[in-house]
């Protein structure tokens, strides 16, 4: 990887390229540069790691072939990691039960059977079907005052997170999926896509207002003619793109952040 990282700079460097130019062409910090170019890629931010890998070998025109098996060897890294973590968290749980388990063996079977009955005697008690009865009436109210979606939303929400692959980064060019509020000519055109979940409130030119809880690899697409303005928790859970180039993250990953303003050619915190 140090090797790629090395070739990929001089090639930069033969165009008498700087690293200030670059971040000005397609909006990578300068130190995720750095970190590419000597072959740290595993050093990179979780999120956008190949993302910003991809953007710089396509900036510099390296053909696919050259850079795609290091991306699927950082993806491969990721799953391994995970898949180690998992089995590590799994043995820990295993492990602080293990001293909870009952031995029925040495237990009075039916003296046991008279205990767990006990428990459940106060489901006798009139003050307990009267609760019950005002809860269920007060959920049946709430399910016809609130309904579901509607299937048809659902169906065409589905479609279109299973058209978006888990690991890509950018959005197609038209979306007329469940969240394309704005068609049309408008002069600002900002895309997300959704690596994690989180809750989002989006104000469009300060006359619509949404709030969308992303999930996993939801894509969307809107318009405005001025600006949008985002209220948006979990950090990093959405890569966003004004007009087809990637937006840095607004925040610490994980954090919240309320009313950043993006126009045009601004993004204000």
């Amino acid at each position: 990887m140090e090797e790629f990282g090395l070739k990929l700079k001089q090639i930069r460097e033969s165009h008498n390229i700087t690293l200030s130019d670059v971040n000005k062409k397609i909006s990578i910090r300068e130190i995720y540069l750095v970190l590419i170019e000597e072959g740290k890629f595993s050093e990179l931010p979780h999120v956008y790691g190949k993302s910003f890998l991809k953007t710089y070998c396509q900036y510099l025109e390296i053909p696919l072939s050259d850079y795609l098996p290091i991306i699927e060897q950082l993806e491969n890294d990721e799953k391994s990691k995970l898949k180690n973590n998992t089995i590590k968290a799994t043995s820990k749980f295993d492990l602080g039960n293990q001293s909870k388990k009952i031995n029925l063996s040495n237990i009075d079977k039916n003296n046991y059977l008279e205990k767990i009955l006990a428990q459940f005697k106060f489901i006798e008690n009139p003050k307990f079907i009267n609760y019950f009865v005002l809860t269920l009436f007060f959920v049946i109210v709430l399910f016809f005052l609130f309904p579901f979606e509607d299937e048809k939303s659902l169906t065409n929400q589905d479609e279109s997170l299973e058209a978006m692959a888990p690991d890509t980064m950018f959005l197609a060019e038209e979306e007329k999926g469940l969240f394309s509020y704005f068609q049309g000519s408008d002069s600002l055109i900002l895309e997300a896509y959704s690596i994690d979940t989180c809750w989002l409130k989006l104000n469009i030119d300060g006359k619509i207002y949404k709030e969308v809880l992303a999930v996993p690899k939801m894509k969307m697409r809107w318009s405005a003619k001025d600006y949008f303005i985002i209220t948006q928790g979990n950090v990093g859970a959405i890569q966003f793109i004004r007009d087809g180039k990637n937006l840095e993250p607004f925040g610490a990953r994980g954090s919240v952040v309320k009313n950043v303003k993006i126009t045009k050619s601004e993004v204000i915190y």
